[in-house]
């Protein structure tokens, strides 16, 4: 699950109230969150979720073709 906003040149950004955004995702069996550095450094550690930073979209292309290669 994407959990951010981007701006203009690519950058994901933050979302206030991570903790809230992460414990709904984990209600609804979500394992993997990827969210911005900012929050990422302010996220609080939920069992059963890893949490994964990136900076910018074209870092979330490349972790996603990853991921595919790597099924």
């Amino acid at each position: 699950m994407f959990l951010g906003r981007v701006d203009l040149q690519g950058n994901i950004l933050p979302l206030p109230y991570i903790d809230g955004w992460l414990i709904r995702a984990k209600q609804k069996g979500v394992q993997k969150v990827i969210v911005s550095p900012i929050n990422f450094s302010k996220a609080p550690y939920i069992e059963g979720v890893e949490v994964i930073p990136l900076g910018t979209v074209k870092d979330l292309i490349n972790y996603l073709k990853q991921a595919i290669i790597n099924l």
